[in-house]
């Protein structure tokens, strides 16, 4: 055991503790460094501070007769004083490691402080920032993610949101029942398209000092658990960013809130897309509306063909084809039967279209431009009769054009990504999959159903989503309709064409082989339909 003594020894350590330590401290903030007290200052400082009888308080010293007279002893002689004063210097001891760390942040804000009241803290702007000048105040300091670039639908964005109606919640949350959390809360990184989402969110949060909370739920529960809930009168989120075979259970249900009755929405804004308003309009009542907020290109369809097996059998140049404004069924099935007569497709394992069963996606995708985009002079029965036939040729294979048909979509993909196969209608993620494969490949729209009609509206360059696509809903007896309506806006207003040029320009720089497919996925992302929900 260590000796504790008491006297002088003991004053001197309060005395360094209580004294010294913060004179050093003091001195150092008047800029003296730790070099203007050297070792023999320290001495001279303690030889007088330590002088017997310079203070009353200290403890009578023994003289030299008791000192010499004194038994000695291996055993510490600790005072009732003694304990109290070191359990004293302990808890201010320990008090002092316990405080919160200070971040490196704070440090720098309050280190700058203390040396002058008179020159704040600046924050610096990022380089994309000082690209634009009119960068709304309020937006200027949002961390932007370096993979990103301040670009003119990004700058259009963000003056959108800032023209929006000013609102201050305080810091309040907004909660979203979503089965996805990634397209509304994302976590930075995993790219360019969900740091745009990532910045999105952010740029939002901050126009309106609210936290966006995502609450999760699985697609599969989603419905029983919002449903049980909202008849048993328990809040469950402020909007609902549901897939849309849900989404017409929720309004067969009857809890969803017209959206035509919520504060501060624009229906007819180009910033939600018309063909999920019209999808989601049940008796005039719009119950979803759908816009940039769930850009996914995991839903949206196109077609992929294999250019090496196109040329192989002297077949039509499809670039050429489709810029003459014919891409119908009728041509993609004409070309083929072509192919399955030229190559024996048995033999090398090889097949003409591939097609998925799953979710009925693609034989719905046939009948949504027909309720969106009647064809002029025809009868809707006689386009009712067209479908049919064009379905019957693919799956009953009467043109004997050898067709992949499966309930797995990943079967006709992984088919078509080993070069197996001439044509793959599934949806754009593929794109990542065959970037580096050993043969060229195109994208194309999904054919029309007629050649060379005319349409009421914009028929060719057009796709279609899966049934689980994202549309988004207002509970009823939500809190507060006019938030809801608000951040609804300005979610969408923040998303709009900004997410779709993210993807287009990383396709262009990292994948697509050609000028003609870029073009066809530029355009046909302004043409995206949804299946109606409730006939």
């Amino acid at each position: 055991m260590s000796n504790i003594k008491t006297g002088k020894y003991k004053y001197i350590s309060m005395i360094i503790l209580t004294v010294l330590i913060p004179a050093i401290i003091l001195a150092s903030c008047e800029n003296i460094t730790s070099q203007d007290i050297n070792a023999d200052d320290l001495e001279n400082i303690l030889s007088v501070l330590i002088k017997d009888g310079d203070d009353p308080t200290l403890p009578a010293q023994p003289d030299s007769a008791d000192s010499a007279t004194a038994p000695e002893t291996n055993e510490s002689t600790v005072e009732a004083a003694d304990i109290t004063e070191i359990t004293e210097i302990t808890e201010v001891s320990e008090a002092t490691t316990n405080r919160t760390p200070v971040s490196a942040e704070q440090n720098a804000e309050m280190t700058a402080a203390l040396v002058s009241d008179e020159q704040p803290v600046e924050r610096a702007l990022s380089d994309a920032v000082k690209d634009f000048p009119d960068m709304p105040d309020a937006f200027k300091y949002v961390p932007f993610p370096n993979t990103l670039t301040m670009d003119d639908s990004l700058k259009q964005a963000i003056r959108n949101l800032d023209s929006l109606l000013k609102k201050d919640y305080e810091g309040g949350n907004f909660y979203a029942a979503i089965s996805n959390p990634e397209f509304l809360t994302p976590i930075l990184g995993n790219g360019s398209l969900n740091d745009a989402r990532y910045y999105r969110t952010r740029l939002v949060e901050t126009a309106y000092n609210t936290k966006l909370q995502s609450i999760f739920m699985n697609k599969d529960e989603m419905y029983t658990i919002i449903s049980n809930s909202v008849k048993a009168g328990e809040y469950v989120s402020d909007i609902v960013c549901a897939p849309l075979d849900v989404q017409s259970l929720f309004i067969q249900d009857g809890i969803l809130v017209d959206l035509r009755k919520i504060p501060f929405m624009n229906l007819n804004a180009d910033y939600y897309n018309k063909y999920a308003v019209s999808a989601n309009t049940v008796n005039g009542a719009v119950y979803g509306v759908a816009s940039d907020l769930f850009f996914d290109p995991s839903k949206i369809y196109a077609v992929f063909y294999n250019k090496n097996l196109l040329k192989d059998c002297g077949l039509t140049n499809l670039d050429e084809l489709y810029e003459s404004g014919k891409w119908s069924y009728d041509d993609m099935l004409a070309i083929c039967k072509t192919f399955a007569t030229n190559v024996d497709t048995a033999a090398n394992d090889l097949f003409s279209v591939g097609l998925s069963l799953e979710n009925n996606d693609i034989v719905n995708g046939m009948y949504i431009p027909a309720a969106f985009l009647p064809v002029a002079g025809i009868e809707p029965a006689d386009i009712a009769l067209k479908i049919q036939d064009t379905v019957f040729r693919i799956f009953d294979n009467t043109d004997h054009i050898s067709p992949l048909i499966s309930d797995d979509d990943e079967k006709q993909r992984n088919t078509f990504s080993k070069g197996s196969m001439l044509f793959a209608i599934t949806t754009l993620d593929i794109i990542p999959e065959i970037t580096n494969s050993s043969f060229d490949w195109g994208v194309l729209p999904i054919p029309d159903i007629y050649m060379n009609q005319t349409y009421l509206y914009p028929s060719l360059d057009s796709s279609f989503t899966k049934g689980d696509a994202l549309c988004l809903s207002v509970l009823k007896d939500v809190r507060n309709t006019e938030k809801c309506g608000i951040m609804i806006e300005a979610l969408s207003i923040a998303s709009h064409d900004y997410m779709r040029e993210i993807y287009v320009s990383d396709l262009m720089t990292y994948h697509l082989r050609d000028m003609t497919s870029v073009n066809v996925v530029d355009k046909l992302l302004e043409n995206i339909m949804y299946k109606k929900i409730i006939e």
